[in-house]
């Protein structure tokens, strides 16, 4: 028999879109200990963590709170916008048209 999970599945919560909020904290001791703590009241983003293997240590069905490894955790520079030029993008445009009519063949 295969055991149930200490957590549910899902969250769910009455907060609107705009006020759903994930978090991630880590001191100079986590780092040290090579860990992040997330907190979210995001279904979607509790969902994302749970896909990729995280338990909650700390859940009220409302909200989450994580453990995951401090390597995990990205910050990345400010990437600039990709000029495409129209030429560019009819050929991009004709490219997809011809692999989307082989796969409907397919």
């Amino acid at each position: 028999m295969k055991e149930e999970p200490g957590y549910p599945d899902e969250i769910k919560n009455t907060l609107t879109r705009e006020d759903r909020e994930t978090h991630i904290n880590w001191t100079s001791e986590d780092r040290g200990a090579k860990r992040a703590t997330v907190y979210t009241d995001d279904p979607v983003e509790y969902a994302k963590l749970l896909k990729k293997g995280h338990e909650p240590y700390e859940c009220n069905g409302e909200s989450a709170f994580f453990e995951i490894e401090y390597r995990l955790v990205s910050v990345r520079r400010n990437m600039p916008k990709r000029k495409v030029t129209e030429a560019q993008r009819r050929a991009a445009s004709e490219k997809m048209k011809k692999l989307n009519a082989r796969a409907r063949q397919d």
